[in-house]
């Protein structure tokens, strides 16, 4: 099967007054037709210039080394030529961003905000048809009484409302791939199950591929098909999910793992965390930039860029000592998320 986004050694660097320093280096994966695949790791760790990138939606002064790295079915993604990529945002690929409320324009009704997205590529399409499809499919992704909702303001919608908006901006033009950036962020369990539950359903019914982007690897285990783990831009480890659970290899994997509460372990007397913060993401350290807060580490780790080790054919961990921790320590029960 080919993938619907390939991504080859995506390299960002941020420049300015005449100082480049790298925030990603050599991101590498695929997203299939169909697949959920997660992309976990700490705040900062450059998960959301990741999927930014993708859609050259970047801040300033960040820019991509070689912008024939991204491909869309097999093409490059025009990164460079903003009203190229106009026909590729939201029709092909779209996104929800990580706080609604700050996304949705609190000056304007929620209904005209989801008409404007269908409008952009829509053009010949009249307002009355336009409605009825959004009614549609704002009573197919769960909104109580569409019609009052259509005229409703932001500010009076609840914040699983709003994220329900904003899955419907995202999905009035039927798009291929779905960047879900935190969906859930700020959401109460019980709405974060639906939400997740909502994506899962779109996902199924229209082959829907989603790049899901989190902190939380518990969301990840019943969520997402596999998995990438980054660490201060650059991925260290790439598995399927259950791969990834059972047999974690990267010491960061197994410690995020481990600092997971499991509360239905007889034994559990004190939660495991890493210690120390994660580097700042512009600073280009020397060797591993995990070596500091690893309790495995050699001299070498300090002094030399870890390589990519191919642990089988879909699992690669970027470390010089994989397997060092006993893997039943660090796994986690998939089914206590």
């Amino acid at each position: 099967m080919k993938p619907l986004l390939d991504i080859k050694n995506l390299h960002l660097k941020y420049h300015r007054d005449g100082i480049s320093k790298k925030a990603l280096s050599d991101i590498s994966f695929s997203l299939y037709p169909g697949e959920i695949l997660g992309i976990v790791g700490e705040s900062g760790s450059g998960k959301s210039l990741t999927a930014k990138s993708i859609l050259s939606l970047l801040p300033p002064h960040f820019s991509v080394d070689d912008v024939s790295c991204i491909k869309y079915l097999g093409k490059a993604l025009p990164l460079h030529n903003q009203k190229q990529m106009r026909a590729y945002r939201g029709k092909e690929i779209s996104m929800i961003f990580q706080d609604p409320m700050s996304c949705l324009n609190p000056t304007m009704k929620v209904g005209k905000q989801i008409l404007e997205a269908f409008q952009t590529h829509y053009k010949n399409v009249s307002i009355q048809v336009a409605k009825e499809k959004i009614l549609h499919l704002l009573d197919s992704i769960g909104i109580p009484d569409p019609s009052l909702r259509y005229h409703q303001y932001p500010h009076q919608l609840s914040g699983g409302m709003r994220q329900r908006i904003m899955i419907a901006i995202c999905m009035i033009v039927n798009p291929k791939i779905l960047i879900a950036d935190e969906p859930t962020t700020a959401l109460d369990a019980t709405i974060q199950i639906q939400i997740l539950q909502l994506l899962k359903d779109l996902q199924r019914n229209s082959n829907l591929s989603i790049l899901f982007i989190t902190h939380n690897l518990g969301l990840i285990a019943n969520f997402c098909d596999r998995v990438i783990v980054m660490y201060n831009g650059k991925i260290v480890e790439s598995a399927d999910v259950l791969t990834l659970f059972k047999n974690p290899q990267h010491p960061y994997t197994q410690k995020l793992l481990r600092s997971i509460p499991q509360l239905h372990l007889p034994n559990l007397k004190e939660l495991s965390y890493i210690e120390g913060s994660p580097p700042p993401l512009l600073e280009n350290r020397i060797g591993c930039s995990f070596a500091p807060r690893c309790i495995v580490k050699k001299p070498e780790c300090m002094l030399l860029a870890p390589p990519v080790i191919q642990i089988n054919k879909n699992h690669t961990c970027r470390c010089i000592l994989p397997q060092t921790i006993k893997s039943k320590e660090a796994t986690y029960d998939k089914a206590s998320s």
